[in-house]
């Protein structure tokens, strides 16, 4: 049987690993050699509702156990001590940690971790002292106690490869994040729209107000496009005092930007929303854009191409990969007015740069979380 560690699930406070994790259950749930997998977390409270309502599902399609771990200590300490100790009393044959860290050897257990980016070696400044050598040691610890790793681009791969050293080559795979697009279905239950009187048409962008993310430069290409276009724009995805991981004063002061360009009835700021009002954002969007500096893998750029919508985002880190080469790219993130051209040209000429029928069923094919799910299930040594 498989155990899955999502201790560090903090409901839209840690970015995409939470999600890859929910939409990888999802898929697992499509393989009966998974039935009768554990989930440890440190509190059902940390879990998103809509969520919470999913693990009763996969309760009886994936026979879900969840499990609490309790006890004093940390996320880490407990992944090294409570979580083993767990796992060896449900006889447990697999175990997968699902963001970086591995404790130390588990005894006829067989372990794989997710590395999902190495983003501090290439943008330091984002990262406290304290934070970037807890990192190295962590992604260290792991390559030498995990008996599979898996990166979630071969961006991630290579990197891991550059920065650690070519000797963990052999245990290092590569299998891309799951996209679960059923998440972005309309609810039953009555929702009022984020948008109030802004639902005209706009621009989306989706990321949490990490530094790496760049929404800056965006707001700016924005700002010198105001007369040129209709459009509003659509900021969603978790504030920066809601995150975890951020260094104190390293983000962009994205309300007060948006003050000073005098942007405030263009620019909707609508922090963390649920699956299904992201899901119509999505569908109402007329551009998507990701500006990111930095991405392991940018799953709102797959999203996005996945429910149709003309995207643009920057040729950085893994984006061009894991968007299939689908995207519009700028070559210079901090170049505003290389997007503000690009995003002009995709308004003005939409149709042309519209996700073909193809192109939609492609990403969601090589995204499907039931392929994904098979490739974990080869790598636990379970299929």
């Amino acid at each position: 049987m498989l155990g899955v560690s999502g201790l560090f699930i903090r409901t839209g406070r840690v970015g995409g690993a939470e999600y890859m994790l929910y939409n990888l259950l999802e898929g697992l749930a499509q393989h009966p050699e998974a039935w009768g997998t554990t989930l440890f977390v440190q509190s059902v409270g940390e879990l998103d509702p809509v969520f919470q309502r999913r693990l009763e599902s996969l309760r009886d399609r994936l026979g879900l156990s969840l499990v609490e771990v309790q006890g004093r200590g940390n996320r880490f300490v407990k992944e090294s001590i409570n979580v083993p100790l767990a796992a060896y009393r449900r006889g447990l044959a697999s175990m997968l940690f699902a963001n970086y860290y591995t404790p130390p050897k588990l005894p006829s257990v067989r372990t794989a971790t997710i590395i999902h980016d190495i983003q501090y070696r290439h943008l330091p400044d984002n990262f406290s002292r304290r934070k970037r050598l807890w990192l190295n040691f962590a992604h260290r610890l792991t390559l030498r106690s995990a008996d599979y790793v898996i990166a979630i681009s071969e961006f991630v791969r290579d990197d891991v490869l550059n920065a650690y050293g070519a000797t963990y080559e052999s245990k290092l795979c590569v299998i891309p994040n799951p996209i679960a697009w059923g998440r972005f279905e309309a609810s039953s239950e009555p929702r009022a729209s984020p948008l109030h009187d802004r639902t005209s048409t706009y621009i989306l962008t989706v990321a949490s107000h990490y530094p790496h993310k760049n929404l800056a430069t965006l707001i700016r290409a924005f700002a010198s496009l105001r007369h040129r276009i209709p459009h509003n724009l659509v900021l969603a995805g978790q504030l920066r005092g809601n995150l975890q991981g951020i260094k104190r004063g390293a983000a962009d002061d994205i309300a007060g930007l948006i003050a000073e360009l005098h942007l405030g009835d263009r620019i909707a700021i609508l922090g963390h929303v649920p699956d299904d009002v992201l899901g119509s954002l999505y569908r109402g969007a007329d551009l998507f854009v990701l500006p990111s500096m930095f991405e392991g893998f940018g799953m709102p750029t797959v999203e996005a191409l996945g429910m149709g919508v003309p995207t643009l985002t920057t040729r950085c880190a893994a984006l061009p990969e894991t968007t299939l080469g689908k995207a519009t790219y700028v070559s210079d993130p901090l170049d505003v007015e290389e997007f503000a051209c690009r995003m002009l040209e995709i308004i003005e000429k939409r149709d042309l740069f519209l996700p073909t029928e193809d192109d939609v069923r492609d990403i969601r094919a090589y995204y499907a979380p039931a392929r994904i799910a098979s490739e974990y299930m080869r790598v636990l040594g379970m299929a």
